[in-house]
């Protein structure tokens, strides 16, 4: 989901670098990662803790790195809407509503 996201990313801006801005490809690389993070945030705060939980006590010490992973997950998926985006790509899939314009998308 993730690799074609970013393929779908990479082609729409190759368009916008060649002067024609194509907005199917646009409204693609918009869709895809929005239903990718819908996804990755159910998933990554449970991958970070498990890691803690492997690692033991020794893997909250900072050396390993760690915590900036888990807050890193923890900070993408408070400021930035999941419910927001699984709610536009639903009415897209369903009613072929094209995704709001704004700087969620």
């Amino acid at each position: 989901m993730d690799l074609a996201a970013a393929e779908a990313q990479g082609l729409a801006l190759d368009s916008a670098n060649q002067g024609h801005i194509d907005f199917a490809l646009a409204h693609r690389a918009s869709l895809l990662p929005a239903q990718a993070k819908v996804f990755i945030d159910e998933i990554a705060p449970r991958a970070a803790s498990l890691m803690y939980e492997l690692g033991g006590a020794s893997s909250t010490l900072r050396t390993t790195g760690l915590d900036e992973h888990w807050r890193n997950i923890v900070t993408l998926s408070s400021h930035n809407p999941a419910a927001f985006k699984a709610r536009a790509s639903g009415d897209y899939l369903v009613n072929g509503t094209k995704l709001p314009v704004n700087l969620y998308f």
